[in-house]
Formats: structure tokens, sequence, C-alpha cells
């Protein structure tokens, strides 16, 4: 992972093999980042993506393995229990241009992945929802 700073935005650039949260954790860790929203694009070799089932309050997971175009990844980064936290939802794309989507788990790397990151001067955090079942975001006072 390297990444570049303009004012008080990054881009974060993963090389293959990189587990995304992984690599974002660790970046947000050395710049001391509290809030941002991200957006990105890349390719992947095997991803893990979820859809919530609000009725159930229950996540359906499954996995997929690439190549994969990363054709739309966005989210957000917040400090949860002294700790970066992403909620971050992608769609991408196989070798018969299928589209795939939903709320991302799991993400390695296969070409590079390109992330731009907006630092927000807006301390956020996520608290669970009981009436959702969701660790929504929420402000820090």
């Amino acid at each position: 992972m390297r990444y570049y700073q303009s004012g008080q935005n990054y881009i974060v650039v993963l090389a293959k093999g990189e587990e995304l949260f992984e690599s974002l954790g660790r970046f947000a860790k050395e710049v001391g980042l509290h809030s941002a929203w991200l957006s990105g694009l890349g390719g992947a070799l095997e991803a893990e993506v979820s859809f919530y089932d609000l009725d159930i309050q229950r996540y359906t997971r499954k996995k997929f393995n690439g190549p994969l175009e990363i054709t739309s990844l966005s989210g957000d980064i917040v400090q949860k229990d002294g700790k970066p936290f992403m909620h971050v939802h992608v769609t991408l794309t196989d070798t018969s241009f299928n589209a795939i989507g939903g709320h991302l788990i799991k993400l390695i790397v296969a070409g590079t992945g390109e992330i731009f990151v907006q630092k927000l001067d807006q301390k956020l955090t996520r608290e669970l929802d009981e009436e959702t079942g969701l660790e929504l975001l929420q402000s820090v006072s």
C-alpha cells in the first residue's frame, strides 16, 4: 500500500494480494484519520459480499472468485471502540460482464485498487439501532 495526500484528501493505492479492509485500517491509523468518505475502483482476485434482509435482520453472504473488476466502491471510515471501522458497498463485474453488488465483507486486490479518501472534519462513529439491527452512522459529540 502506498498513499498520496492532496489537502484533506488522499489517494490510497493497493497492490495485488492486499486485503482492502486491513490496508485501509492500517492507512487510517498511520495518518490519524477519524472520519472519511471513500470511493474506488480496480480489480479483485476474490471478494465476499452480503445482502442485509431487514425483515429478519440478518446478512446473507456470498463469496466470488476473480478475476473481477471493481466498477464502483463507496463507503466510509469512522472510529468505533478506538479503531478504524469501515462500511463499504461495492459493484463488481465478472468476465461475462455480469454485475455483482452488495455490502462488502472482504476483498483481495488483483492488479490494483485505487481508493479516493476524503477526510471529514466531523467526527463520526457507528451505534446499534435496535429497530433495524444495524450499526448506524452517528456524530461524536
